[in-house]
């Protein structure tokens, strides 16, 4: 239509709102099962979970939210849409999350030691 649609709304603010919310409770709970001991497991977990928060919410919706407009973008018959996702998020999602969980362990560990210090 030109308009848009008020359900992107959902696939905007929803999976964005929720990366904030799932590494927390990842974190806080991997924290109380191991302790100090396993901090960079922790913080890399947390940050795996977060990326793939969004990816999979984000996709999900699309497809739910979205499938018949984007499988006619896409070019892709609506029974083979799923697995084109599939392949979006095994592609574009599982590298994305394994880099943020590389990143925030690389960057939480120097700064919880700056804190402690001082």
């Amino acid at each position: 239509t030109g308009q848009g649609s008020p359900l992107a709304l959902i696939v905007c603010f929803i999976p964005r709102a929720l990366v904030g919310i799932t590494p927390y409770f990842t974190y806080t709970f991997l924290k109380k099962i191991t302790g100090n001991k396993l901090d960079v497991l922790s913080l890399t977990v947390s940050g795996i979970v977060g990326s793939l928060t969004n990816t999979l919410f984000v996709m999900h919706f699309i497809f739910f939210l979205f499938k018949e407009a984007y499988a006619a973008t896409s070019g892709v018959a609506t029974g083979a849409l799923y697995n084109v996702i599939l392949g979006i998020i095994a592609a574009n999602g599982i590298p994305e999350a394994i880099a943020a969980g590389v990143i925030t362990a690389g960057i939480c560990i120097p700064l919880k030691m700056a804190k402690i210090n001082n």
